[in-house]
């Protein structure tokens, strides 16, 4: 089958709005708006009307749209190679990127696609610079970052947006360790509560737990998911003696296996051992919080 764009032009908005609809995933809530093509700073829809580009791409088109010099170096580019994997070099990136960092007076480059990738690249840069440079303990590096922002489509320690609660039961518990000491989630407010968000809340909250304590959990607990992610991670898993002698549950000892450890009386200063020194330490045998 052969597409042309003229062939598109005879449709209406409505119409390309609805097979939009229908045949794309719904990923995004646009403008009822279907441009059609841009000069400059002027975009028109398929109806014919002119619209001032405030938005520009949120700034991937800052040098307007159709800008000759650009076009005809991507006709030109586009002639003779169409793209090349990063397994692979080509004539075109040591320039570039000798272009780049003279432009923005930068020692190194490093290209991204889209918002989120730079973002995230960002942060795995100034996390090696923690570790390799400023000498920051393993395991030790903290990133910051704030509330209602927008880096990209992303998923980046509950597993509901801040707004929510699951189950309802545990409103007090949420608001009290909201209010009194921090309360993490990796969602955006708003966002619906799904099945496999508990998956990324467990991922999660092994990896950045000092250690991970199963007191209680049944063979369908989520309890396990952080479990057999803190093992997967490399992180300190530690089973109650009373959990792990119990003759009906059989993942104790799979994960026993793995590397987990039995909290009693008798490892308990192995299991204080494993957190940094930076924590609360016990008082006459007592957690202090």
């Amino acid at each position: 089958m052969s597409l042309t764009l003229e062939a598109e032009f005879d449709r209406s908005a409505a119409d390309l709005i609805a097979a939009e609809s229908r045949f794309g995933a719904q990923n995004y809530k646009p403008l009822d708006v279907v441009l059609t093509r841009g000069e400059g700073a002027y975009v028109w829809d398929t109806e014919g009307r002119r619209y001032l580009d405030c938005l520009s791409a949120y700034s991937a088109v800052n040098q307007g749209h159709c800008h000759p010099k650009i076009r005809e170096a991507m006709i030109a580019q586009a002639s003779r190679l169409t793209l090349t994997s990063r397994a692979f070099r080509n004539d075109q990136l040591a320039p570039f990127y000798e272009e780049l960092c003279a432009l923005t007076r930068s020692h190194k480059a490093l290209p991204m696609n889209s918002g989120a990738e730079a973002v995230e690249s960002a942060l795995k840069v100034v996390r090696k610079w923690g570790y390799e440079v400023k000498g920051v303990a393993d395991d030790r590096a903290e990133i910051i970052v704030c509330a209602d922002n927008f880096h990209g489509r992303t998923i980046a320690i509950v597993a509901t947006p801040l707004d929510r609660v699951y189950p309802k039961q545990n409103a007090a518990l949420q608001h009290r360790i909201a209010q009194d000491h921090l309360l993490i989630s990796q969602f955006p407010q708003g966002s619906p509560v799904r099945r496999r968000s508990f998956l990324f809340r467990s991922r999660t909250m092994a990896l950045i737990s000092d250690a991970t304590v199963i007191i209680e959990a049944r063979h369908s607990s989520e309890s396990l998911q952080q479990g057999w992610e803190a093992l997967r991670l490399g992180r300190p898993l530690f089973i109650a003696k009373s959990v792990a002698d119990d003759p009906s549950l059989t993942w104790p000892g799979a994960m026993l296996g793995y590397g987990a450890r039995i909290l009693s009386d008798e490892t308990l200063d192995e299991f204080f051992d494993s957190l940094p020194p930076r924590l609360p330490v016990r008082l006459n045998g007592e957690f202090p919080f």
